[in-house]
């Protein structure tokens, strides 16, 4: 587990979240350079006016010219989250499309687009974790997941108990607990 960078043939740099896979070609040929994606991935793509640039990524397409942003298909509920940090993005998940604007976040079957902090989605890049105002259910799967353990709740209602976190990533898991 952990995180692991990549640099494409264009210059791009792509971050990847752990349990995420990047599908690419060695070398972009052609109109377009074409990436595929699961899971969770930060992007700082070169400008290329010439090329689009486009993430495929759980049934939706992330259309840019050069820019950064997040784009996360890892969560429970099977949305993409698009997360614009700067530049400008077209989302098209088959069925609609929509541009966002940097600060904002896309996602859902109709692209509901809403503002956000961009830090705190980008804190994983950081190699932070941070949790603002989340369901205690939905903070545990997320480390269990990272410090490979089993959750177990005696109580369903603590679930929805909400915490707001923000500590590293590479913590002791007890100190995080704490």
């Amino acid at each position: 587990y952990g995180e692991y960078t990549v640099r494409l043939s264009d210059k791009t740099t792509v971050k990847l979240n752990s349990e995420s896979t990047l599908t690419y070609p060695v070398q972009f040929k052609g109109k377009e350079r074409k990436i595929r994606l699961t899971g969770e991935a930060y992007l700082e793509v070169t400008p290329d006016t010439s090329r689009r640039f486009i993430v495929e990524v759980a049934g939706t397409t992330v259309n840019v010219l050069g820019t950064t942003f997040n784009v996360n298909a890892s969560a429970p509920n099977g949305n993409v989250a698009t997360t614009l940090v700067t530049g400008k993005v077209e989302v098209d998940n088959g069925t609609a499309t929509t541009i966002i604007a940097p600060g904002t976040t896309s996602g859902n079957a109709r692209i509901e687009v809403k503002k956000v902090d961009t830090n705190v989605v980008t804190a994983w890049v950081r190699d932070m974790f941070y949790f603002d105002e989340k369901p205690l259910g939905e903070i545990m799967q997320e480390l269990s997941c990272w410090y490979e353990f089993e959750v177990i709740f005696e109580k369903e209602g603590l679930k929805q108990r909400k915490f707001t976190i923000e500590t590293s990533r590479y913590e002791d898991i007890d100190k995080v607990l704490k």
